[in-house]
């Protein structure tokens, strides 16, 4: 029997989404198969090393964070910052293959939040985003697709190292939430 949960994100939209759940730092996961499964009525545990404390749903995929501050993700189709997967994605639309992978690009930053929109990802520290482009919800000027994490300019009022960021996401949007912290003079 389990304890009281921690913690636990859910995502529910008109698609067929995944459940998850963070107990004692497993990860458990029913819905739409993430891990080579069919669709599973009931939670199955991801076995890993891994601790988690927080997890953010997309559509086809989920961020999870540890308490080490490491980004990971459990993407459908290991397209998540595959470049060499993006092509063969149309080939597979019925495969429900998911591989739990460190978020590339981010060696020796530590993540704090993460948030997940329907086919992008989006972490902060400095707000990074990656994933589906189309209506400049990366928030990098553009409508280009991206695979791996790019800085957000988010201006220059207040250093990124000196203020709060939280970020969230939905289906085509990002918001990031930049709170000022006071630097002590001494």
């Amino acid at each position: 029997m389990l304890k009281p949960i921690d913690s636990v994100a859910v995502r529910v939209s008109d698609h067929l989404v995944p459940s998850t759940v963070i107990h004692d730092g497993h990860l458990y996961t029913w819905g739409r198969g993430f891990l080579e499964n069919s669709d599973a009525r009931c939670p199955v545990h991801l076995p890993t090393s891994f601790r988690f404390t927080n997890a953010a749903l997309g559509w086809n995929h989920a961020l999870l964070l540890t308490g080490d501050g490491e980004a990971l993700m459990l993407g459908h189709h290991r397209v998540l910052g595959n470049p060499d997967k993006i092509s063969s994605v149309k080939h597979l639309e019925d495969s429900k293959e998911g591989v739990l992978e460190v978020v590339p690009g981010l060696e020796g930053e530590k993540v704090v939040h993460i948030a997940a929109g329907a086919e992008h990802s989006v972490l902060n520290g400095l707000v990074k985003t990656w994933g589906w482009g189309e209506h400049g919800q990366l928030g990098l000027g553009d409508t280009c697709d991206q695979t791996s994490p790019q800085t957000v300019n988010l201006g220059q009022e207040v250093p990124n190292e000196a203020a709060k960021i939280k970020v969230y996401s939905g289906s085509g949007f990002t918001i990031a939430v930049r709170t000022p912290t006071v630097l002590s003079q001494t």
